[in-house]
């Protein structure tokens, strides 16, 4: 039903919806099929609470350049950073394959922009007891020329900007949710990040068909969005080390 559920995303976020605040309401009745089922648990933002902490690890491939566009900076999001509903135009959806989750999905506080838990989303904080480490964000800022080149698309300055996550010296390669440096809130290179790790996979994403590969923590990578209500946004998801993460101090993050 997981492997279900991923394929139909998988076909759906590449659809070009017409008006992005439709995105979430347009796949009500498919999320209801699937809530009849009584084994996904609560709907919440394109999430189900019974597998929430694996669905949350969803990435945009960038290899597969679709209609992507970038965040809006004159409407409310379209759903919170957590969700794959939150990302923009047509675009090719990926999930970090499930193995053993080390984190604890505890609670959420939604707000729905009309009656049904199926449709859209004024607001949704979650949180998540789980690992945590701090790490720094490294990347070359697009040339000028580049940016201001009409050819160039959203999608393309993706792809072409390679994020890192920098700990100890050791470096890993982030996949990003958005353009870091072409939003109204950009992620400046050298920015302090929080990677929250939520599962432990014998293989990487990148090599899963190889036999001999250590351990890797994969998880979300965070920004604070308010200091004083300890608030953090979504960025990116990244695979890292275990070492990232000794000695295993675990917090309570929320996530908006």
């Amino acid at each position: 039903m997981l492997r279900l559920w991923d394929e139909l995303l998988g076909h759906y976020c590449q659809r070009d919806i017409t008006k992005h605040s439709d995105r979430l309401p347009a796949i009500s009745g498919v999320a209801c099929a699937f809530g009849g089922t009584r084994v996904f648990g609560e709907y919440f933002g394109g999430i189900w609470s019974a597998w929430a902490l694996q669905l949350f690890l969803w990435y945009i491939d960038s290899e597969e350049l679709l209609k992507l566009e970038p965040p809006s900076e004159d409407e409310s999001p379209l759903a919170p950073s957590w969700s794959w509903a939150s990302v923009r135009g047509a675009w090719s959806y990926r999930r970090f394959p499930v193995d053993a989750c080390v984190a604890t999905f505890k609670h959420c506080n939604m707000e729905f922009a009309g009656p049904s838990s199926l449709g859209a989303m004024k607001k949704g904080i979650i949180t998540v007891e789980g690992l945590v480490a701090k790490a720094t964000i490294q990347y070359d800022p697009l040339p000028l020329e580049r940016q201001h080149d009409p050819d160039f698309t959203y999608a393309e300055r993706l792809k072409a900007q390679k994020v890192e996550l920098v700990k100890d010296g050791e470096k890993v390669e982030m996949c990003q949710d958005f353009v870091l440096d072409a939003v109204r809130s950009l992620v400046n290179s050298g920015a302090v990040v929080i990677c929250l790790g939520l599962q432990v996979n014998k293989y990487s994403a990148v090599q899963a068909d190889e036999q001999n590969q250590p351990s890797v923590m994969q998880g979300l990578v965070l920004r604070i969005v308010k200091i004083n209500l300890a608030l953090f946004s979504r960025i990116g998801v990244f695979q890292s080390p275990m070492a990232w993460f000794e000695p295993g101090e675990k917090a309570d993050i929320a996530i908006c």
